[in-house]
C-alpha cells in the first residue's frame, strides 16, 4: 500500500517535492504521537468524515493537509497545515500557508474576535476585511493601560456590537502574556473554540509546542474569566 502510494506521489511531484512532502508527514506524524492524536493526513473541505477548521482562512479553495484530532489537557484539539490563494480584484494573487490550531471550549460561547500579530501583507488584510466587513480594528486607546508590548505586537478587531464583551474576556494579566510569550502568533476567538494560527511558517517540533501550549492556556483564561 505505501508503495503504491508513493508511486502516485512520484508521477505528479517533483524530487523536492516529493522529499518536502514526506518530511512534512513525518514531522506530522511525530507530532501527533508525541501528544497522542490521530493523523489522517489531507483532508476535502467537502469531506463530512471529518470537522472543518473554519475562521477567517476558510475558504472554498483551501488545501488541508496533515489533519491531526484528539484531545490535549482534557481539550478537545484539531491541528493541520492550510495553504489557499488570496485574491482582491486588481492585486496578484499571494499563496499563503498557515499551521493552523483548533481549541474546542466548553460550555463557553464568545464574540468573534481576531488579535492579529502585525505580519501581514496589505492583501491580507483586504481579503480579511472583503470576507468579515463589519469587522474593524479596536482603537488602541481602548488598550492604553494594558501592558505596552501587547499594544505594540496586536492590533484587535472585533464588530462594534462586540466590543464591551470583547473587552471584557481580553484582561490585563491575558493580554500581558500574550505580548511578552506569544507574539508569533495570530488568535480568533469565536463561538465555542479559539484558533491559533502561524503564517507561512515551517512545522517544527519547538512552533507546534509553542502553539500548543499557547492554545490551551488561552482556552484555560477564557474559560475561568466568562
Amino acid at each position: 500500500m505505501k508503495r503504491k502510494k508513493l508511486r502516485r506521489i512520484a508521477g505528479s511531484l517533483s524530487p523536492h517535492h516529493i522529499l518536502k512532502r514526506l518530511s512534512g508527514e513525518r514531522i506530522y506524524n511525530d507530532i501527533a504521537r508525541r501528544y497522542g492524536l490521530v493523523y489522517f493526513g489531507s483532508v476535502s473541505a467537502h469531506d463530512d468524515d471529518y470537522e472543518m477548521v473554519r475562521g477567517f482562512t476558510v475558504s472554498t479553495e483551501h488545501q488541508d493537509r496533515h489533519y491531526c484530532v484528539g484531545t490535549v489537557e482534557g481539550f478537545d484539539v484539531i491541528l493541520l497545515e492550510r495553504t489557499d490563494n488570496l485574491t482582491f480584484p486588481g492585486k496578484p494573487v499571494e499563496i499563503q500557508k498557515w499551521i493552523i490550531l483548533q481549541v474546542d471550549l466548553r460550555n463557553v460561547r464568545l464574540p468573534h474576535i481576531f488579535l492579529d500579530n502585525k505580519q501581514h501583507s496589505a492583501l491580507f488584510y483586504d481579503a480579511l476585511f472583503a470576507k468579515f466587513s463589519r469587522f474593524s480594528a479596536v482603537d488602541v486607546n481602548v488598550f492604553a493601560d494594558h501592558d505596552s508590548r501587547f499594544v505594540q505586537n496586536f492590533t484587535v478587531h472585533s464588530t462594534p456590537s462586540d466590543q464591551l464583551e470583547m473587552i471584557h474576556i481580553l484582561r490585563h494579566e491575558m493580554t500581558a502574556t500574550l505580548g511578552h510569550h506569544f507574539t508569533a502568533f495570530d488568535f480568533e476567538l469565536f463561538d465555542d473554540r479559539i484558533i491559533v494560527y502561524s503564517s507561512n511558517h515551517a512545522p517544527s517540533k519547538q512552533l507546534v509546542d509553542n502553539m500548543l501550549r499557547a492554545g490551551v492556556w488561552l482556552a484555560r483564561e477564557v474559560e475561568s474569566k466568562t
